[in-house]
């Protein structure tokens, strides 16, 4: 007998659920992402844990290369009620390119990845699929497009004036 782990797969509708649930947030906890130098690593990290309003475990992530600026992440993950992590969405530098494997299409800019149930049944990861974007060029516009993307809400009418 062997005993094979299956992780279980997310729809694509309950992917839309899960970008489309309400995330509340402070504005002080955005102003304060500040990624700090993990210890022999080549990149400095933050991350927030958000539960969403109807009771779903999300966390943002924040990675930023020591030498190259434009090398980052900004990630959204959902934990599920067997505590199992996915990356719903991840937008990304342009330090390097991307191919969507399915499509065969290879990106050169700064790309946003999102969770598909294609390419999960196709054997990838969840976030695999890719889609270039020129709607911010750094980080900070990048966690701030997510902000918008997802759901996110403050406090504060004007959420998404991180200047960090």
């Amino acid at each position: 007998m062997f005993n094979i782990k299956v992780s279980k797969m997310l729809a694509d509708i309950e992917i839309k659920t899960l970008i489309e649930d309400v995330k509340p947030i402070s504005s002080k906890i955005i102003t304060d992402i500040r990624p700090q130098l993990k210890s022999k690593r080549q990149h400095k990290e933050h991350e927030i844990d958000i539960l969403s309003s109807t009771g779903n475990m999300f966390k943002i992530k924040v990675r930023v290369n020591n030498i190259n600026i434009l090398d980052f992440s900004v990630i959204l993950m959902y934990q599920d009620d067997n505590k199992k992590w996915y990356i719903l969405r991840r937008y990304n530098g342009n330090s390097h390119r991307h191919t969507n494997k399915i499509e065969r299409e290879t990106l050169r800019s700064f790309h946003i990845h999102k969770a598909t149930e294609r390419y999960q049944k196709a054997g990838y990861k969840i976030e695999y699929y890719a889609e270039g974007t020129d709607l911010y060029s750094n980080w900070h516009d990048a966690l701030n497009l997510m902000l918008k993307d997802c759901n996110f809400i403050t406090d504060e009418s004007d959420l998404f004036g991180f200047d960090g």
